[in-house]
């Protein structure tokens, strides 16, 4: 290969996935060799093809370990023109309508790639260019785009090594493993990006998520104060999307904190409801899929409270909000808390009929983890009905629940099965359930769930000794 050959593969090996119209840009910037400039980017393009270092036709590839090389050399041999072409592709890729660049990354790959770039081009200004990187991937996960964390771990790590990098790549690292729901290694990643007390977007997310990892196992009041010094961040920065998602989290933490206190006769010195309330106002300036997760919770706390009537308006008005709106899951969500409250209130054809419904929905949708949900109130309310079918929803549920491997909702479908097995009289198998849920509640350190599933035990033992 020609020295002036070599160049342009270089060049060309900047960006991840090329097609004509950005190897044409490339191309352009590449220097003269001998006197000679060359800058025809099809018969660049052609002569790689022919030797078989570039493949794809509307879309081209080097092999990744020829890119690696062809990178490695570059940055260190040329790094200023190394920046000069990731600029050129940063512009390309945010001005271009470029269709089949479009179709090869998406709209949220090009996005990264081109955040990716300004940073490459430009470190001293990368932490700008890193933080809308850092709000897309969190963003994306929150819209169900798991991968986009680990992609972005890719990107980062093929652009020149900064001081600002470890954190950088620490960060999307904690978030990929999140995503994977491999949350222990996860929170190693998180809490060492906490350590650097750099009080930025990175931090307060971080912050966010061991909050949620913290209040998963039962450490309701360290997680209590991460969300809050979130929330406090994110206010400051006037992240009003990621403000919304935090106090969504600070609301749940301070409902179980509430629960706690009325179970143990302490006084509580949270206000979940203010909380959430907050979160509604925020998220009515974002759009309906976050209004929709705000008002579920706002329904959470008031139905925790006893405000079961409450909960239902909030409801009603979110089913209206969300008509037309086509967020099915977030409406899945609506329905089954609808056809809790309505349950504890007493209205249990009106809790029958929006759990069917939500049934219906999750079943037409392929949304398992909403069904499983969904079944367990069935259950609850067939009991309450006396239709005979509670075992079997229960039963259901809990099939969904090791499906899914969801501890927590098996703890509470095994629950909700005990109770069913109750009123058939099975207590044997009722205790089975009960003891099922009551050890997945203690390894997750559900104080509030394992006095519950010892009440139902106590009801068991009575109805054992008649």
């Amino acid at each position: 290969m020609s020295t002036q050959l070599l160049d342009q593969a270089r060049y060309l090996a900047v960006p991840p996935v090329l097609t004509r119209g950005l190897a044409k840009e490339v191309i352009g910037a590449s220097p003269a060799r001998d006197g000679v400039v060359n800058t025809d980017a099809q018969e660049v393009l052609r002569e790689l093809m022919r030797r078989g270092v570039l493949t794809g036709n509307g879309v081209m590839r080097f092999s990744a370990s020829l890119r690696w090389d062809l990178l490695g050399e570059f940055k260190s041999e040329q790094l200023d023109q190394y920046r000069i072409v990731a600029s050129l592709v940063s512009e390309y890729t945010q001005k271009s309508e470029d269709d089949d660049l479009a179709a090869a990354l998406g709209t949220v790959g090009l996005s990264m790639l081109q955040r990716t770039m300004q940073m490459a081009a430009d470190p001293a200004h990368e932490d700008e260019a890193f933080d809308a990187l850092a709000s897309t991937v969190v963003q994306s996960a929150s819209e169900g785009r798991l991968g986009d964390a680990g992609a972005a771990v890719r990107l980062l790590s093929e652009i020149p090594y900064a001081t600002s990098r470890d954190r950088q790549l620490l960060f999307l690292n904690g978030m990929a493993e999140w995503n994977e729901r491999q949350r222990e290694s996860a929170v190693v990643h998180l809490e060492k990006v906490l350590n650097w007390q750099l009080m930025d977007r990175i931090h307060a997310i971080s912050a966010h998520l061991v909050a949620v990892d913290e209040a998963g196992r039962g450490e309701l009041r360290q997680a209590r104060m991460l969300a809050q010094e979130s929330v406090r961040l994110l206010d400051s920065l006037g992240d009003r999307r990621g403000l919304a998602m935090v106090l969504n989290t600070l609301g749940g933490i301070e409902r179980e904190l509430e629960s706690l206190a009325e179970l143990t006769g302490r006084t509580s010195h949270v206000d979940a409801l203010s909380t959430a309330d907050r979160a509604v106002g925020v998220a009515e300036q974002l759009g309906p899929h976050q209004l929709a997760i705000a008002m579920g919770r706002l329904m959470s706390v008031l139905y925790r409270r006893g405000d079961y009537e409450g909960a239902r308006e909030v409801g009603e008005e979110a089913l209206d909000r969300l008509q037309g709106s086509g967020l099915e899951h977030e409406m899945l969500e609506i329905l089954r808390l609808l056809g809790s409250a309505s349950r504890a209130a007493g209205d249990l054809d009106d809790a029958e009929k929006h759990v069917a419904e939500g049934i219906q929905l999750a079943e037409s949708i392929g949304d398992t983890t909403a069904l499983a949900q969904l079944l367990n109130v069935a259950s609850s309310i067939a009991r309450k009905l006396g239709t005979g079918d509670a075992v079997k929803l229960a039963r259901r549920s809990v099939q969904l629940g090791e499906e899914l491997e969801d501890p927590r909702h098996l703890a509470h479908s095994y629950h909700t099965l005990a109770r069913a097995l109750i009123g058939e009289d099975d207590l044997s198998s009722a205790v089975k359930a009960a003891e099922q849920s009551l050890s997945l509640l203690r390894s997750l350190g559900d104080r509030r769930g394992v006095r519950m599933v010892e009440s139902t035990l106590g009801l068991i033992r009575e109805a054992e000794d008649l």
